[in-house]
């Protein structure tokens, strides 16, 4: 199993990028950042925060990010990775043993049921500033999956009667019947954001934005015999299929005093696309996001939260966030995060973040419940 999550990582780095909502500066603040992120980070969350910059000393910006979140509350992978070895034990046996069987039936028995979850992201971003329309070019792609196993109740009957011959648990009649599945999806989106800000007769402003992109879906159906898994069969053709559409994501920002309100709208339109089995398809749906932020100075704030669910890709079930999180910057040059993640349709588990940024280096860690881990690194240049 260890070989099958670094396969899926392998399969993801294979892109030209990878990327979704990982970022070493918002993600500290548990990606609490679609009403006070800047013109650079926060337009990967708000297509309208392009044109929250600053005329006299913001620029050309150019960013890059990646990370990584994994979930193996059960231990699936160890228990599957020694799984494997006492098959392969087992197939240089020429007589099959009572303790090897024994042993064989309790670690199926022991990864039935469990499961581990993986997501993967990369981002990169190339903003420009102006006065007339704020525009940045966007490359975000993000990877789900989840691997299961699939226990065959036979499969304890064959190892039985297999005792005192030779048994090759590879055999596709008289060898194991369970499974390690794997389901999910890299979702690539390549766009151009375009914001203006208004300034109001009040004296507040209006931030504005639109992006229309690309958007290429590659599901993954992964199903291999538990003896016979070969990481290098993961991203196949028979397990693959890519498809692509275009749609839309709006923001709206409005710029208080201290206080920032943001609505942001993904995926305008609802698509479906296919994967390797004809009844089964991946849904990406319009999904609405309010914020409200306060910045004082060198202190911020956001509370984001999802006013609608969408299908988990890659995980089953469906997914509505909340998110909070803070920042405090130091010396104009030392910024401190944390935040906090949770999902109303318990599908996630809920995840804590911290974060450091010195300079244009941007560090988060991200960790929860059910034994959840994950970092995010991001890095930019400004010109």
């Amino acid at each position: 199993m260890k070989k099958t999550l670094l396969s899926i990582a392998l399969v993801s780095a294979s892109l030209p990028s990878i990327a979704g909502e990982f970022h070493g500066s918002f993600s500290g603040m548990s990606g609490a950042a679609y009403a006070t992120g800047n013109y650079s980070e926060g337009v990967l969350l708000n297509p309208s925060l392009g044109a929250s910059y600053n005329p006299e000393k913001d620029d050309f910006a150019l960013l890059f990010s990646v990370g990584a979140l994994g979930s193996d509350k059960d231990d699936l992978i160890d228990q599957a990775d020694e799984l494997a070895d006492l098959v392969t034990e087992i197939q240089a046996t020429d007589s099959f043993t009572i303790g090897q069987a024994e042993d064989l039936k309790k670690r199926l028995q022991d990864i039935d049921g469990d499961t581990a979850q993986v997501a993967l992201g990369a981002n990169l971003v190339l903003s420009i500033p102006t006065e007339l329309v704020s525009m940045a070019f966007i490359i975000n792609s993000k990877g789900y999956i989840s691997v299961n196993p699939d226990v065959a109740d036979s499969d304890l009957g064959r190892i039985d009667s297999a005792i005192g011959g030779r048994f090759d648990p590879e055999d596709a009649e008289e060898g194991l019947q369970s499974t390690i599945n794997g389901h999910g999806a890299i979702v690539t989106d390549i766009g151009v954001s375009f914001s203006k800000a208004f300034s109001l007769a009040n004296g507040n402003h209006l931030l504005v934005g639109f992006k229309p992109k690309k958007v290429e879906v590659e599901s993954i159906i992964y199903t291999s015999n538990v003896a016979d898994f070969d990481e290098d069969d993961f991203d196949a053709d028979k397990y693959t299929r890519k498809e692509d559409s275009m749609n839309y994501d709006l923001g709206l920002t409005y710029m208080a005093g201290k206080m920032r309100y943001g609505l942001v709208v993904n995926n305008l339109q609802d698509k479906t696309y296919k994967t390797i089995d004809p009844e089964e398809t991946i849904s990406i749906e319009r999904q609405m996001t309010g914020a409200v932020g306060y910045v004082n100075g060198n202190f911020k704030a956001e509370v984001a939260a999802d006013l609608n669910s969408v299908p988990a890709i890659g995980l089953g079930g469906e997914v509505q966030l909340m998110r909070v999180g803070l920042e405090y910057s130091a010396w104009d040059w030392l910024r401190l995060r944390a935040g906090i993640e949770q999902d109303s349709k318990n599908t996630l588990d809920d995840t804590y973040s911290f974060g450091v940024g010195v300079g244009a280096l941007n560090l988060a860690y991200i960790t929860g419940s059910e034994e959840t881990e994950g970092a995010a690194l991001s890095l930019g240049l400004r010109f």
